[in-house]
């Protein structure tokens, strides 16, 4: 029997079992020692701690090459420069002014460089944050592996990621993404890519996908089979058309 990391309540859980599970916030998490050290989590996390230690010390390298060149003069620019260079001029206040339009120009080539690292990090911190939340919400919500890459393109484009600090906050519709998707879970669009046979799931158990116990109400299934419901749906809704026909193995 496989234990779900988090439950709502421990009602009807065999007492030995209980005792493997912890409360915290009014749910039930299960205790797991060494979790951290498991192949895949432990990868992602290293990968995510580089990228996050790497955004900051681009920003801070951002922070300093600003205060260092502030105090220039504006009026300066690399055109101007190059002319007077090209002169040749020899007074104190010429060769000044040459002095501050090279620093202008070293600086903004140097601050638009570390920018550039700085956005490239920061997009790849972002990646990897989404994509570590998006799986912990697939398996939270239980829904099936062979139904996992069709549930990730629905919502991907919908990730949103902020930041609090340095943490990155990942949301879907303002809400974590875990619950986000535990709750379009439980739904009748949703419960056909879920695996537990106890919520309706379309791919629950043992049973292949489009045999569940809702087979009769899809119409891409053997039991529910209707070519004129199918057609209907594909022109009023060929999303909700698209998951059918996923659900049913097509």
């Amino acid at each position: 029997m496989k234990l779900k990391a988090v439950l709502e309540t421990l009602d009807g859980l065999d007492e030995a079992v209980q005792a493997f599970y912890t409360e915290k916030d009014g749910k039930f998490y299960l205790s797991v020692d060494g979790l951290i050290d498991h192949p895949d989590a432990k990868s992602v996390k290293t990968a995510l701690d580089k990228e996050r230690q790497a955004k900051r010390d681009l920003e801070t390298k951002v922070t300093e090459l600003t205060d260092k060149y502030s105090g220039l003069p504006e009026d300066f620019s690399v055109d101007e420069y190059n002319r007077l260079k090209d002169s040749g001029g020899g007074d104190i206040n010429q060769k000044l002014a040459d002095q501050r339009a090279r620093l202008t120009q070293e600086k903004d080539t140097a601050v638009k460089k570390a920018e550039t690292e700085r956005d490239s990090y920061k997009s790849r911190v972002e990646k990897l944050a989404s994509e570590n939340a998006i799986n912990t919400a697939l398996a939270e919500a239980n829904v099936a592996p062979h139904m996992q890459k069709a549930v990730r393109a629905m919502f991907q484009s919908q990730i949103k990621v902020d930041y609090e600090g340095d943490e990155a906050i990942v949301t879907i519709e303002n809400l974590p993404v875990v619950d986000k998707i535990k709750a379009w879970a439980g739904t009748e669009e949703g419960k056909y890519f879920v695996a537990a046979p106890a919520n309706g799931g379309g791919g629950g158990g043992n049973n292949k996908p489009g045999t569940g116990n809702n087979d009769k109400d899809n119409p891409y299934t053997k039991e529910g089979f209707n070519l004129t419901k199918q057609a209907e749906l594909e022109k009023s809704d060929p999303t909700k058309a698209a998951q059918l026909k996923a659900a049913a193995g097509k």
